[in-house]
């Protein structure tokens, strides 16, 4: 495992976050909300064009309006809400961001399940990852050219662009745990032989070893299949577990091997993170300057042109999007595929296992003779097509597996409750400041700024508060905590006219706030579940997790819509992700238990998938 290995995986978290972050986090809300704003009516009559007078700083703000009568629904003394029609309904202007992105979230599901099949054949994860990742970037470069009145092509847009980042998501976070196994190997071999040579397994035999043995780059040999070790493939073999037996001496090593993995995958994760956050940041930095100028000069503009006031948010999310397509160059060039001879005796293997698929990929290693061009892209279609099937078999054989594994089983309940709460904050928050606050795009801008600076301390900080006993699950509770502080401090704004969310300066306290808790709870979450999962099913376990993530994102903007449309006042989301929050620090902090878990999935990377079943002293241990 050399640097530039490394320096391939943090290139991919540099490449992408921006988007995240950036675009879906900060502009592409905005700009669907304004959108909506300047194709809407007064919700009172449904005739009357909310669009009237140009805001602060070039922004097309709603007309004043009549006041609502208390309990009408606004809850506030603000101007009427304006609603838009959403095929053949009326919903808030608000709502149309919440909707697309849970619409977005399902439609991601889909992908990141239809590939996963692919993304876990070695070499694929690789090419699926830069494919995925220049399709996100040109979707998101589209933006730019999309004007006020085709609001429904910009949701397509952002439906489009967050499926290929999740698919990118997916395929980036299964490298984590094979870079793990690799530093450890290294380590190892260093120390036993006193040489920094190849990978040579010392603690376990296949411990060192996921995706068959990977190579780097660097490394140039490719061994015959005879130097493969066949226990790895061959499941017909005799195996005897290797999970510790329940004597002392076992446990102990077995907690001792799980608090290495997980410091270094804490380090690891946490240093990803930060470095993608890091870059976000300068995104951040850079397109809210850019959208100071380019409003400066549109504020001269006549109202009436609302594509000249939209513009600076749309050049916003195009520079995203190039950002994210120029350093695909530095993950080519250095993430680390593994070789083919590997890969095809693997896919072998599986095919043998599998009888009701056929393994795509093998027609033309194995001899067969493509005669045609039309042979070759039949072959291909019916490769993909297998592909998928392949994906979705395999996610269910790994919710089977998965739901043998409490602790894998627990910490997904745990991450689907908290990952759809997160994810909603970020969103509720800026449609709360552009709607109730009345923000600008440049003070929303600097909002991002303060939230991605935050997320950089907390991505570093954040996986170390694990208390005295040093469990990470403990840093988990801890940063689930520090997030429900901002639905709280929302729902404090029922009871009082001073503080709760009524200024614009507490939007810039709580952006630091939540920054350091998503910061924390990404890279910790994402380092103790890959401590959870056995090696040589990264990319499908992670598939599980980014299913889960968001799948779970399905359900938060959905119901905060309609919560939304029902109130026209986005405020009482607060009191549905305060619950959220605190259940699933329940989850962690009573259910999951990291040993027992680690326990599992070292029992399941050596037995075979027909001895699957876990043994009561492993599950109950």
């Amino acid at each position: 495992m050399s640097s530039k290995d490394l320096l391939g995986w943090f290139s991919y978290s540099w490449a992408c976050e921006p988007f995240i972050v950036s675009a879906v986090g900060t502009y592409v809300p905005i700009l669907l909300e304004q959108f909506a704003r300047e194709n809407g009516v007064w919700v009172k009559d449904r005739l009357t064009p909310c669009m009237d007078i140009p805001g602060d700083g070039g922004d097309i703000s709603p007309a004043p309006g009549p006041k609502l009568p208390p309990g009408s629904g606004s809850g506030s003394n603000g101007p009427q809400k304006c609603v838009v029609p959403f095929f053949g309904v009326y919903i808030d202007t608000s709502s149309l961001a919440l909707y697309t992105f849970s619409l977005s979230v399902l439609v991601q599901t889909i992908v990141v399940i239809s590939m996963s099949g692919a993304a876990d054949r070695g070499n694929f994860r690789k090419k699926l990852l830069i494919g995925f990742a220049v399709a996100g970037a040109l979707i998101t470069c589209g933006f730019l050219v999309v004007t006020p009145k085709h609001y429904y092509v910009a949701a397509l847009l952002a439906i489009f662009s967050n499926s290929a980042f999740g698919a990118v998501s997916v395929c980036g976070n299964a490298f984590l745990p094979i870079l793990v196994n690799e530093i450890l190997a290294r380590r190892d071999h260093k120390y036993n032989t006193g040489t920094d040579g190849p990978t040579a397994p010392t603690r376990n035999p296949a411990s060192t070893l996921s995706e068959g043995e990977i190579q780097t780059p660097n490394d140039e040999s490719h061994p015959e299949e005879s130097e493969i070790p066949t226990r790895i493939f061959d499941d017909s073999q005799e195996t005897t577990p290797l999970a510790p037996s329940g004597s002392p001496d076992d446990i102990e090593l077995l907690t001792s091997l799980t608090k290495e993995r997980a410091n270094l995958s804490n380090q690891i994760s946490g240093r990803g993170v930060a470095i993608g956050y890091f870059a976000a940041l300068l995104v951040q930095i850079g397109t809210m300057i850019l959208i100071l100028t380019l409003t400066a000069k549109t504020s001269n503009q006549n109202a009436a042109d609302t594509a000249r006031n939209t513009l600076p948010i749309q050049v916003a999310i195009f520079i995203v999007g190039l950002w994210w397509l120029i350093f695909q160059i530095p993950v080519a060039l250095y993430l680390p595929s593994p070789s083919v001879k590997q890969l095809h005796h693997r896919l072998r293997h599986q095919r043998s296992n599998a009888s009701s698929i056929r393994i795509p990929g093998l027609r033309a290693s194995e001899g067969t003779h493509l005669n045609s061009y039309y042979d070759i892209a039949l072959d291909h279609l019916l490769s993909c097509y297998e592909y998928i099937a392949y994906g979705w078999h395999t996610l269910y054989a790994t919710f089977k597996e998965a739901r043998q594994m409490r602790d894998v089983a627990t910490f997904l309940l745990g991450w689907f409750v908290v990952s759809d709460a997160a994810t909603t904050i970020n969103s509720a928050a800026v449609l709360f400041a552009r709607a109730e606050l009345q923000m600008s795009a440049p003070s929303l801008a600097v909002i991002g700024v303060l939230t991605v600076f935050s997320g950089m301390f907390g991505a570093t900080v954040g996986p170390k508060l694990k208390g005295p006993s040093g469990n990470p699950i403990n840093a988990i509770v801890f940063v689930i905590l520090i997030a429900s502080v901002i639905p709280l401090y929302g729902i404090i704004g029922f009871f009082s006219k001073s503080i709760g969310l009524r200024h614009p300066w507490e939007m810039y306290v709580l952006a630091a706030w939540y920054g350091f808790a998503l910061g924390g709870l990404n890279a910790t979450c994402r380092s103790v579940f890959s401590l959870l999962i056995p090696k040589g099913k990264e990319t499908t376990f992670f598939s599980l997790f980014s299913v889960t993530d968001k799948g779970s994102s399905i359900i938060g903007p959905a119901i905060t819509g309609l919560i939304t449309d029902k109130t026209h006042n986005i405020r009482y989301t607060f009191y549905f992700l305060y619950v959220m929050m605190l259940l699933s620090a329940a989850i962690f902090y009573f259910l999951l238990d990291l040993d027992r878990g680690r326990k599992e999935a070292q029992y399941l990377e050596h037995v075979g998938d027909e001895d699957d079943e876990l043994p009561d002293e492993v599950s109950q241990a």
